[in-house]
């Protein structure tokens, strides 16, 4: 046979393909280093991005933090400066109890109790040391305390004042009132045709009944009602003070996720039409 058809040796070929093997990962690890030099400038703007979005994320809410924070500590301090400056108004009006020999509302000291409870117990020590025991009623209770509010700015709802009222008339109880007028004369019932005789002169007035039983305090719910009555028709007395002399006062109750109940006011000054029709029927 001729050389170009000679059989190649075995041993030669097989030489030849552990230097192709040993070849390989050479060429790859070049291959990849190629392909980290092309996608690396993408990667790197990509991290750099990443790391921008993500300071930026953090402080945003570092910031929205600071500022909760900071509108918590000023509301605790416009609540602690509303307790400072009630707090000797109800012990003046305590001292108005004690003249009146009437138990004494117990206020706490700024600091010593939550200033919502400083403010409600010295505003519920005015209320009652504005009305004479023997005239306290629902009434003249749900004025008062719509009267206080309109003297500044609530920081307390009038429901919270209505029901340390309440408390404290339940555990002392106003003094029975004046005696009642003179009931009717007995009718005569053995004979009353001969009972029919011609009207006599004027006689003078009798003596006054015995006094009644002293009925029950006010409750909560009595004395609530009778303030939202009053402001009803009273409506420029929280207007005028609180909502400067424009639109409507209204206080709310709103509930929050944890079940918990927070009062406010508002000052409605106009209405619109929903959106959204209501088809409900």
């Amino acid at each position: 046979m001729t050389d170009e058809h000679q059989a190649e040796d075995p041993a030669t070929a097989l030489a030849a393909g552990f230097r192709e093997v040993a070849k390989a990962p050479a060429a790859a690890r070049q291959a990849a280093r190629a392909e980290i030099a092309r996608r690396w400038p993408a990667v790197a703007l990509t991290n750099a991005l990443l790391t921008v979005l993500i300071a930026a994320v953090f402080s945003v809410i570092g910031v929205q933090l600071l500022e909760r924070t900071e509108r918590t500590e000023a509301g605790l301090s416009a609540l602690r400066t509303a307790a400072e400056q009630v707090k000797p108004g109800g012990d003046q009006a305590n001292r108005e109890l004690a003249e009146q020999g009437r138990p004494p509302v117990t206020i706490p000291d700024p600091g010593t109790a939550p200033d919502s409870e400083v403010i409600t117990a010295a505003v519920t020590a005015k209320v009652l040391a504005s009305i004479p025991a023997a005239e306290i009623s629902p009434a003249r209770l749900g004025q008062a305390i719509a009267e206080q509010l309109a003297a500044s700015p609530p920081v307390v709802s009038s429901s919270a004042i209505a029901a340390q009222v309440a408390g404290y008339l339940a555990t002392n109880p106003p003094a029975p009132g004046p005696p009642g007028q003179a009931g009717p004369p007995p009718a005569c019932e053995a004979e009353p045709d001969r009972c029919r005789g011609p009207q006599g002169e004027t006689g003078t007035q009798g003596p006054h009944g015995e006094t009644g039983p002293a009925g029950p305090p006010p409750t909560a719910a009595q004395i609530q009602e009778a303030f939202a009555g009053f402001v009803q028709a009273n409506p420029d007395l929280l207007r005028d003070t609180l909502c400067a002399g424009i639109g409507t006062w209204q206080e709310v109750a709103l509930r929050s996720a944890d079940g918990g109940t927070t009062t406010g006011y508002l000052c409605v000054t106009g209405t619109t039409e929903p959106l959204i029709p209501n088809t409900v029927r």
